[in-house]
């Protein structure tokens, strides 16, 4: 057999050192926006830079904190592009610049507290394959160890929770979610407002002939609130926002709205209990439902709270307020997933 080349081709150095030459367009955009949490930040890029799809990715990361902190280990890695943004943006603006700045038809939103797991990318990539518009990994819950840890991952649990019901879904774990880019550009006028109110866009990605899907191969580690309080602050702000968002995009659903959050602390505990009773690790979920009641309650006021105040003033300041609680609070970060 002949000795091969010393030079190697342009394809097969791509493999080989598995960076993204830049002239070539990537399978996969991953979008992670950051700004006080540097260092978990660099535990969530690690986790995608080890991805074997690696010379098919690029990472950007919409940095709100760039004016304030230095740049974070890897973020001069060729494959990544620091994406920067004003220091209080907006939790759908800080999305949207992402997403403008994606090459791949994937686009995937990673949070900056999340880890993936070997082989996230490449069945993201081979999910989208397929007929789906939105695609979501399994989520596994970090530091389960602490009583916040397990009341957040109680009320957060759906068929997402590891181990994930693979297939067609009509709701996806909000947050974590890849698109094809082709989908989210349709609504491109409004595309901030639906970002951060995923429930509303899941709704009409589905109105309009979209589908979504799980895929239990994809998995990834959320590291949930370690303070209760930080946890209600957030959903307080996160039910205000999509409800308020709503309601500027469909002012039609104002009095369906309403009627949901008066109803909703009475409802959504009951529908969580159901959920409960239908998922994996159904008796130490459902022990865990009537011991942690008080809290349950508190949850659904706040979300109820919150709704209500969207309603009737709008979506304020909750698209800053939430997106501060979201990558700034203290979280419960696991080691990094093998």
């Amino acid at each position: 057999m002949p000795d091969e080349p010393v030079e190697m081709s342009q394809e097969k150095r791509h493999r080989h050192t598995g960076i993204l030459p830049a002239e070539s367009k990537p399978a996969l955009t991953v979008v992670i926006t950051l700004k006080r949490q540097r260092q978990r930040c660099e535990l969530a890029l690690q986790s995608v830079l080890a991805q074997s799809v690696l010379p098919s990715l690029e990472v950007l990361l919409v940095d709100a904190g760039h004016e304030s902190y230095p740049p974070i280990l890897g973020a001069d890695h060729p494959n990544v592009r620091v994406v920067p943004i004003s220091a209080t943006p907006g939790y759908g603006e800080a999305l949207v610049a992402g997403v403008l700045q994606s090459r791949a038809p994937i686009v995937a939103f990673l949070e900056e507290h999340v880890q993936v797991f070997p082989g996230w990318g490449e069945a993201i990539v081979a999910a989208h394959k397929g007929p789906w518009a939105a695609v979501g990994p399994e989520i596994h819950a970090a530091g389960l160890g602490n009583f916040s840890c397990r009341l957040v991952e109680l009320v957060s649990r759906g068929h997402w929770s590891a181990p994930a019901r693979h297939g067609e879904s009509d709701l996806l774990r909000w947050q974590n979610v890849s698109y094809k880019r082709a989908s989210l550009m349709r609504y491109a006028d409004h595309l901030p407002l639906f970002l951060q109110s995923e429930g509303l866009l899941f709704q009409r990605l589905r109105d309009d002939g979209e589908r979504l899907f799980i895929e239990p191969a994809a998995k990834a580690l959320h590291a949930h609130e370690t303070s209760w309080f930080d946890f209600l602050s957030g959903s307080f702000y996160s039910h205000r926002l999509a409800t308020g968002t709503i309601v500027e995009l469909e002012r039609a659903a104002w009095t369906r709205k309403f009627a949901g959050a008066v109803a909703g602390p009475i409802r959504w505990p009951l529908l969580l209990l159901a959920r409960t009773r239908s998922l994996p690790e159904r008796a130490v979920w459902h022990r865990r439902f009537w011991a942690y009641l008080p809290f349950v309650l508190q949850y659904y006021a706040t979300a109820a709270a919150g709704s209500l105040i969207g309603l009737c003033f709008g979506v304020g300041g909750s698209d800053r307020k939430f997106l501060d609680s979201e990558i700034n609070s203290t979280r419960a970060v696991a080691s990094p997933p093998n």
